[in-house]
């Protein structure tokens, strides 16, 4: 009887290693779970029989390579690995809807053409412009595929190549309307259109759009429309042209619009920003060298604020606005038409740019001697300019995207390395003995002295004025 249980009991296990090979070698037709080594967690390749990949809580590394070819890797049936990539943006996007979201998945994308996507939820961050061993920046990843719809996403998308189609609707839209979340969109390019509607548009009062470029972005209605609280700031857009009077290059309600640059707009561009609604801030932008535009540099309908913007060689009116109560500081050339639309709390001013045509970002700062400096009105959220600049450097802002390091005797400990911004002196009463040290000795903390004189040991002294590094 024993010796029939062992025989019996072998054969039962020779038949279940048998099916266990079997079912391994169809490649996964009834279980479809890996191990993933590129990034050291469980992954999916579609539906599992033991919810074992969808505890993910970090999140791993995603790659998309439309071109690369590897013997071992599966094509119809990538892993998503650096070995063997997903060959579009959407097939990793749909890895992590499939795993269940999680956070901080971060997708690479390697040069190449791709086209749109479209997904709702989960966080994750989008990295192009990578070589196909993704260890190399080459800057050469193109979208040039209607289009790109994110809503509720939180997340980073950088490093693009956006070649926009000529079409009859948008091409880019971020809606996190009503959320909290955080979508930060850095360091890509924009070009093309025709679009009929925004090329870009952001909703959100945690969505972000910054140091982009847009070089003959074309659209009938905006190329960024920024609403519900989204930022854009410290973008350069140039060669651009908009054709709807009630829009512009820039189009904003209750959004936030700082140190931009806008250059050689292209003819028959209608506004170079255009803001409504009475939660606006347009702050601190340069619009220059826009001869092109044919109705406002910026037209304003509404009530929110308009501060310490720079207007030079721009066809047009320089600001055209019903109400002029919160448009103040705005400083403008005399080589922009209509000046006398400026109204009160505005002013003339020279620039002091050299360039007509340039596109260069560097040639668009205030110069040496130009009477725009530190006339400008502080804004909490300004507080660096589009180079990283903390303002304010002299006694005010200065007005446009450029804030111009200042040259000033400061005092501070021989032990300390730092320095802190330009601060004007506090009036004296003039009654006061003029004997009186004006330099009061704060044991340990950095302070003023009047220009001309250093602080030692509590005493006012004479010396040569010095140039302080750059505070960044």
């Amino acid at each position: 009887m024993k010796k029939k249980f062992l025989i019996g009991g072998g054969i039962v296990a020779l038949v279940v290693a048998v099916v266990a090979i079997v079912l391994f070698a169809r490649g996964g037709d009834y279980f479809k779970g890996y191990l993933n080594g590129d990034f050291n967690n469980p992954m999916v390749g579609s539906m599992l029989s033991e919810p074992v990949a969808l505890s993910v809580t970090d999140g791993p590394n995603l790659y998309v390579s439309v071109n690369y070819k590897n013997p071992t890797c599966n094509q119809d049936n990538p892993t998503g690995s650096k070995l063997c990539p997903f060959k579009t943006i959407q097939e990793a996007l749909s890895q992590i809807h499939a795993m269940g979201g999680g956070k901080n998945f971060t997708i690479y994308v390697s040069e190449g053409t791709y086209g749109g996507i479209n997904i709702t939820g989960y966080k994750y961050n989008l990295k192009g412009g990578y070589d196909d061993t993704f260890s190399n920046k080459v800057y050469n990843t193109i979208v040039n595929k209607p289009s790109w719809t994110l809503a509720n996403m939180e997340g980073e998308i950088s490093g693009f190549n956006f070649q926009v189609p000529e079409l009859d609707h948008g091409f880019f839209r971020i809606d996190n309307e009503g959320t909290t979340k955080k979508v930060d969109i850095h360091d890509n390019t924009f070009t093309g259109g025709f679009t009929a509607g925004d090329m870009i548009n952001l909703k959100g009062k945690n969505v972000y759009f910054r140091n982009n470029t847009l070089d003959f972005a074309k659209s009938r209605a905006s190329i960024v429309n920024a609403s519900d609280g989204a930022t854009v700031k410290n973008n350069h857009f140039k060669n651009c042209i908009v054709g709807v009077l009630t829009s512009g290059i820039i189009r904003t309600d209750s959004g936030y619009i700082y140190n931009n640059l806008i250059t050689n707009s292209l003819s028959g561009t209608s506004n170079a920003i255009y803001s409504e609604g009475q939660n606006s801030v347009v702050a601190n932008n340069t619009i220059a060298n826009n001869p092109g535009i044919i109705n406002s540099a910026l037209k304003i309908d509404g009530t929110g604020k308009t501060y310490n913007n720079l207007i030079v060689n721009t066809g047009g009116k320089a600001i055209s606005a019903s109400d002029f109560t919160s448009i103040k500081n705005n400083g403008v050339d005399n080589s922009t038409v209509e000046t006398a639309l400026l109204r009160s709390g505005n002013f003339l001013c020279d620039a002091g740019i050299n360039s007509t045509n340039s596109t260069n970002k560097d040639d668009y700062k205030l110069g040496n001697g130009s009477s725009c400096k530190d006339k400008g009105t502080v804004i909490s959220m300004v507080d660096k300019d589009a180079f990283g600049t903390n303002r304010p450097q002299g006694p005010a802002y200065d007005i446009g995207f450029y804030e111009t390091p200042v040259t000033s005797a400061h005092f501070v400990k021989p032990d300390d390395s730092f320095t802190l911004p330009y601060l004007p002196l506090e009036t004296t009463d003039e009654n006061e003995d003029e004997d009186e040290d004006v330099c009061p000795n704060l044991e340990g903390v950095q302070t003023e002295v009047p220009d001309g004189y250093a602080l030692t040991d509590g005493v006012c002294s004479q010396e040569e004025n010095i140039t302080l590094p750059q505070t960044t």
